[in-house]
């Protein structure tokens, strides 16, 4: 049996493995997963990246806490960065964001 540590670490390099097939970004792991200077659990250190203005919280857990996980998310994020909460459920990855957040950024690429 996994341990939750493992689980998660897992579920981390798999949602960066998305991301980065997906958007051609070179996104990792956080070192010690946030335990140091940089919060949350993937970063990409390109400034350039389209994933550089997010803070992503991974989660694998058979059950959801969505209270507690979205308050360390918005807590371990920096103040110029969009909080991204990303949870499995039923196998699946699921992102959540802000409503204004989302908006924003939909009307961003509206200007594009």
């Amino acid at each position: 049996m996994i341990n939750s540590k493992q689980k998660g670490n897992r579920a981390e390099r798999e949602v960066a493995k998305i991301i980065n097939k997906t958007l051609n970004t070179n996104i990792k792991r956080t070192p010690q997963s946030g335990g140091m200077d940089f919060k949350g659990d993937l970063i990409d250190t390109n400034s350039n990246s389209i994933a550089h203005q997010f803070s992503w919280e991974i989660k694998d857990r058979k059950q959801l806490r969505i209270n507690d996980w979205w308050k360390q998310t918005t807590n371990d994020c920096p103040a110029n960065k969009i909080p991204v909460l990303v949870f499995k459920l039923n196998g699946h990855f699921f992102a959540m964001i802000r409503l204004e957040d989302l908006l924003g950024l939909l009307k961003e690429k509206e200007v594009l």
